[in-house]
């Protein structure tokens, strides 16, 4: 358990952040969006991977990663599975976001907006240099035009 309750151990990088391997990456890893669905409603696997498939942003995962990753979660205590036995059909785990869950979504949401605040600055700065790209000799366009 982190400071602020939740339990991400295995995804942290020193940083206290959910995914510190860069901007963006946080949004290809498997945990937020289970995490996201969770907090919607309570799933088995099978429909956390079909809900999954119907979204064009989210990851694509197999079932070994997905079931990997909610076993981690469960491990980690950030969702609780429980076996429903349905009237017809075979038993099947349902997966439901626990108290720390919620927390570590907060964390991961956290981190998502700050990447986002990043990735905007360098999107930002890259249309102001446009007009002003380097000419072949490191001069800019401006510069190359104004020099002999």
């Amino acid at each position: 358990m982190n400071a602020h309750g939740s339990s991400l151990d295995e995804s942290t990088r020193g940083r206290g952040r959910p995914c510190a391997s860069g901007p963006g990456r946080a949004l290809s890893r498997l945990e937020p969006w289970l995490l996201l669905l969770l907090a919607e409603n309570p799933a088995h696997g099978y429909e956390l991977l079909e809900r999954l498939k119907a979204l064009p942003e989210a990851p694509s995962a197999d079932r070994g990663h997905l079931y990997r990753t909610l076993r981690r979660l469960d491990d980690q205590e950030l969702v609780t599975s429980t076996w429903q036995v349905p009237q017809a059909g075979a038993a099947r785990h349902t997966y439901t976001l626990t108290a720390n869950g919620l927390q570590a979504l907060d964390a991961w949401a956290g981190h998502i907006r700050a990447a986002l605040a990043r990735l905007e600055g360098f999107l930002e700065r890259r249309e102001a240099l446009r007009g002003t790209a380097p000419a072949a000799n490191g001069r800019s366009t401006e510069e190359s035009r104004h020099s002999p």
